[in-house]
C-alpha cells in the first residue's frame, strides 16, 4: 500500500448495503454506508452515525413481491416473514391494486385483514 492509499473493508452486509470503514479518514470520518446496487454512498461518518444510517436503509431495503392473478381478482404477496394471499376483490378494487407501491402493500398488511397467510 503507498502511503497516502487509502483502502476500506466491509464490517456488515445486507443484500447490496454495506458498512463500510476506511482505513484513512474520509472527509472527517473513517466510516461510510454504500448501497451497491444503486452505486450510492454516503462517506466521512462517525460510528454512530454511519450505524443509523445503514440500519435506516435497511429498513427501506425489505423487498415485497407482489405477484397478480386476473381470473381470481387476487394479489400474492411475499415478504421476508412469508407469503400472503388477498382475498377476492371487486374488478374495481382489483385494478386500483395493480398500482399500488411496495409501501402501499405494506401499509395493506399492516392495517387490512383481507388477506390470509398461504
Amino acid at each position: 500500500m503507498k502511503p497516502n492509499e487509502n483502502y476500506f473493508f466491509v464490517v456488515q452486509k445486507f443484500k447490496s448495503l454495506e458498512l463500510i470503514k476506511f482505513s484513512q479518514p474520509v472527509c472527517g470520518g473513517l466510516y461510510g454506508v454504500r448501497d451497491n446496487k444503486s452505486k450510492t454512498a454516503k462517506n466521512g461518518l462517525c460510528l454512530d452515525t454511519a450505524v443509523d444510517l445503514f440500519n435506516n436503509c435497511i429498513k427501506t431495503k425489505r423487498e415485497i413481491k407482489v405477484a397478480a392473478n386476473v381470473s381470481k381478482r387476487t394479489f400474492t404477496i411475499r415478504t421476508e416473514f412469508g407469503k400472503y394471499r388477498t382475498t377476492r376483490m371487486s374488478m374495481d378494487d382489483f385494478k386500483s391494486c395493480q398500482h399500488n407501491t411496495g409501501n402501499d402493500w405494506q401499509n395493506f398488511l399492516n392495517r387490512s385483514g383481507d388477506y390470509y397467510k398461504v
